[in-house]
């Protein structure tokens, strides 16, 4: 290949990193699309960028600016000049629909959340929590802080739950286990799901006290399944609720570094008997494959000081903690079900 035949490559090499560069404009713009909450003042139909502004209390010619962006990108759509509606994409922009990524939005929006990953380069240079670094605090030292970064976090992994739990359920079969404990369970939609499908099973909800003292007051009243769930509160840290058939850590353990991974499993060993584990994570795939885990896990050092693993990875820390792995379920999602039993 000679020169004049290697410029184009070039330059759709230099133009595709470019955009990779740029590419959180698109990122901020969508979060200021969310806090307007443009999406949900569409749900009903297109509007004018006037009717817009006057209901998000914003300035008429920059939000029209905002919108024409991000229906360059296929969020929001330009009917006739400045009348948007909603896409297929801006759909999940709702704050009411299943599988919103609105508080996603938001969460990745907050001021702290967002100016942590400027400081990426001191959590690579030092091996530190970028977080932690940055604001003297731990990212969940700050959900106690700002409760309403909590809210938006609870409710991300509430939406999360609802695209995976599909998918886990296709490929696992839950009929043998009577009792069923999920670790860290949050509002109890996985649970719930579970105890739908297989009508013979009774769950236990654990999950910390502000969360539970929220499931009873908010969610579990109106929960079909309720007189089948056991909302616990306490601490995985600490210990584990007894006598569960099957013990359920759904993106529980990419939190955390591998001693604190290890000491939550170490407490679940103390209780689990002849129970089994199950462990649902994004697990990391092949070099060089473009991969949502490893930028997770990008995510991880950044906020938490966690870590994505790979199957050898969660093998090992396994049976460090006293299990051994007896098998990896891959669905059709990004997760991936990592079943093991005591040693």
């Amino acid at each position: 290949m000679n020169n004049q035949e290697k410029q184009p490559e070039q330059a759709l090499h230099q133009h595709h990193l470019t955009q990779i560069i740029l590419s959180f404009q698109e990122s901020q713009a969508i979060i200021t699309a969310a806090k307007l909450g443009i999406a949900d003042l569409l749900k009903d139909g297109p509007k004018s960028v006037d009717e817009l502004a006057q209901l998000c209390h914003a300035h008429p010619e920059t939000l029209y600016r905002l919108l024409r962006a991000l229906a360059s990108i296929g969020i929001f759509k330009e009917e006739d000049h400045t009348v948007f509606s909603l896409t297929p994409l801006s759909h999940y922009l709702r704050s009411d629909v299943e599988g919103s990524v609105h508080s996603l939005a938001l969460m990745v929006g907050d001021t702290k959340a967002w100016s942590a990953w400027g400081d990426l380069i001191e959590g690579i240079k030092q091996g530190e929590v970028v977080f932690d670094h940055k604001f003297k605090m731990s990212f969940y030292d700050y959900h106690t802080e700002n409760p309403e970064f909590a809210k938006y976090f609870n409710q991300t992994m509430f939406n999360h739950t609802s695209l995976l739990t599909q998918h886990v359920l296709e490929v696992y079969d839950f009929s043998p286990f009577q009792t069923i404990v999920d670790v860290g369970g949050n509002h109890g939609y996985l649970l719930s799901s579970i105890l739908q499908k297989y009508p013979a099973s009774r769950g236990v909800l654990f999950d910390q006290p502000f969360v539970i003292e929220a499931v009873e007051k908010e969610h579990l009243k109106n929960n079909p399944f309720h007189d089948r769930i056991n909302a616990v509160a306490g601490n995985f840290f600490e210990s584990l609720p007894k006598n569960g058939d099957v013990y359920i850590f759904k993106h529980i353990i990419h939190g955390f570094h591998d001693e604190k991974a290890r000491q939550i499993l170490q407490n679940c060993r103390d209780v689990i008997g002849d129970g089994t584990l199950l462990i649902i994570e994004n697990v990391l795939s092949n070099k060089n494959n473009h991969s949502f885990s490893a930028f997770m896990d990008l995510q991880m050092i950044v906020m938490s000081g966690g870590k994505e693993r790979t199957e050898a990875e969660y093998q090992q820390l396994l049976e460090q903690a006293g299990f051994q792995m007896t098998r990896v379920i891959h669905t059709s999602s990004p997760v991936s079900i990592i079943e093991a039993v005591a040693k």
